[in-house]
């Protein structure tokens, strides 16, 4: 029996542990909301810059709710069947 009962106490432990980094989550979540909600119809990101198929930029803000920040990569990819600079992307063409 004991080896049940610890079982059950470890299997209770692990939903606990669970249970908080979902709430942690959740609330960082919330803060982030939050945060743009106070923002408004401002834009929290305004920037522009140029990119070459392949190439990733990353863009970002600094602190928007307390101590978090929102940072986005990009990436340029190709559209299926155009061609850039003298390389022809679409299937089966190299």
């Amino acid at each position: 029996m004991r080896r049940a009962e610890r079982n059950v106490r470890e299997a209770d432990r692990g939903h606990r542990e669970k249970i908080a980094a979902i709430q942690k989550e959740l609330e960082q979540e919330k803060s982030l909301r939050d945060a743009a909600a106070r923002v408004g119809g401002r834009s929290i990101i305004d920037t522009s810059f140029m990119m070459d198929v392949g190439e990733t930029v990353v863009v970002g803000t600094s602190r928007v709710a307390g101590d978090k920040a929102l940072i986005a990569l990009l990436t340029a990819v190709a559209h299926a069947g155009t061609l850039t600079v003298g390389r022809d992307w679409r299937e089966g063409s190299g």
